[in-house]
């Protein structure tokens, strides 16, 4: 979704030392927690690759279900809880003008109109470690326009803006200097700890962007979305978006279920031949008294 997605939401110098090569037992594992909060995300402008100069190729409305699960407390952190968390988003993206496609093929091609489409994705995070009894998740807002906090570091939102001190699960720390942790600036999206293990990092990811004619797949094992210096298998696999409009639908045929003219329509029969033939005789009949009566007439007014 954001462009820099794979920069780390918490990390820690010694997060890769093992448990077990530390010789520490670990505790019976505690009933877990979850908190669930949905966000309502709109005017939410989506990165790409070779934008042509315009950071962003396209504007989401999504809705947004983030999971975190308080795992119970770190056994070798008094005071911490280790957690992990995951998102599913759905939603529908319109594509911005004059932009290159998202996909980092044809950089010179810009994407053409608005065309509409939809979005399913999925994120996954490694653990990290946040103070016991601070996970709230009324303190994630229901609604936000524009783009505001990172997708990466959505999990953060559970926690009191002043939550400072979140660190990497399962190693434990001899002197506050040989932990790092995230600061302030870690909510401002300056995370100087990308180049690091990765610890709470957003590490799985995969989401599909479909139009109706075109697809696109950005994910961690796709190169992040970007086709270029691919495969031919591999840029079929992720595919792009270039605005491609959707095909005009032909017309349907008009159907007349309208009767044939100089008839009435009588059970079924053909048209008016029943009637008319009746309608002549009587007329025949009709005048044949006529003449009769006219007859009688002259005689009597001469008898």
């Amino acid at each position: 979704m954001q462009i820099i997605r794979k920069a780390a939401l918490l990390v820690s110098a010694g997060a890769a030392v093992a448990a077990a090569a530390l010789g520490l037992a670990v505790p019976a594992a505690n009933a877990s927690t979850t908190y669930t909060a949905t966000t309502h995300l709109t005017d939410r402008q989506d990165g790409g690759h070779n934008t042509l100069g315009a950071p962003y190729w396209a504007t989401d409305t999504i809705t947004r279900v983030m999971t975190l699960i308080d795992n119970g407390p770190d056994p070798f952190r008094t005071g911490y809880d280790t957690f992990t968390a995951s998102l599913i988003d759905t939603g529908t993206f319109v594509t911005n003008n004059n932009v290159g496609n998202p996909n980092g093929l044809n950089p010179t091609t810009p994407i053409t109109g608005t065309v509409t489409g939809t979005i399913k994705g999925t994120g996954t995070w490694t653990t990290f470690d946040a103070p016991t009894g601070s996970a709230n998740a009324s303190l994630v807002p229901t609604t936000l326009s524009g783009n505001g906090t990172p997708s990466y570091e959505w999990p953060s939102l559970f926690f009191p803006a002043n939550t400072t001190n979140f660190e990497c699960p399962g190693v434990p720390s001899p002197s506050p200097s040989t932990t790092v942790i995230v600061t302030t600036a870690y909510r401002t999206a300056i995370n100087p700890f990308s180049s690091l293990n990765g610890c709470g990092q957003e590490n799985t990811y995969s989401y599909t962007y479909k139009s109706c004619t075109e697809r696109w797949v950005d994910s961690n094992t796709d190169n992040d979305g970007n086709a270029v210096g691919q495969t031919p298998t591999e840029q079929a696999i992720i595919g792009g978006i270039s605005g491609q409009a959707c095909p005009t639908p032909e017309p349907s045929p008009s159907h007349h279920h309208g009767y044939p003219t100089g008839g009435v329509q009588t059970g079924g029969g053909k048209p008016g031949t029943g009637a008319v033939s009746w309608v002549v005789l009587l007329g025949a009949l009709g005048t044949l008294l006529i003449a009769s009566a006219g007859v009688v007439a002259l005689r009597r007014q001469r008898g």
